[in-house]
């Protein structure tokens, strides 16, 4: 082959590399977003054969402007688990420690303004309770 073919050879990895690299370290995150996201605690179910199960509590400075649906979007999820979200307007008290089993927290104590849950197979849900 001749050299030239070589160069365009040689330009095209890399161009496709650059392309690979550059989507990778330009992943959107929480800090990305609109709401002044804070992740307050994680718990995660113990098996690893069966559906996993994730709660976050975080708190949120601006809900008005927050974006929780993309939020947890962001948040890990697996095939047959469940992924829940309690977000808490963070000049309220928050939970410090959350339970797998529901309510999950002491509600008596703690109002979360919504909840987001990414259900079993990618199904989302946002419930917005006392916004605002």
């Amino acid at each position: 082959m001749s050299k030239k073919r070589w160069i365009w050879i040689g330009a095209a990895i890399l161009s496709i590399a650059a392309f690979i690299l550059k989507d990778s370290f330009l992943q959107p995150n929480a800090e990305d977003l609109k709401g002044g996201f804070k992740e307050i605690v994680f718990a995660r179910s113990e098996q690893n054969a069966g559906p996993i199960i994730r709660l976050y509590v975080v708190s949120v400075k601006d809900e008005k402007n927050a974006q929780m649906q993309s939020y947890g979007d962001l948040m890990p999820h697996t095939k047959y688990g469940t992924t829940k979200v309690f977000f808490f307007n963070a000049e309220k008290p928050i939970p410090q420690r959350i339970n797998l089993q529901p309510p999950h927290f002491d509600t008596t104590i703690y109002k979360a303004s919504s909840r987001y849950e990414k259900r079993p197979m990618g199904g989302t849900l946002l419930l917005n309770f006392n916004m605002y």
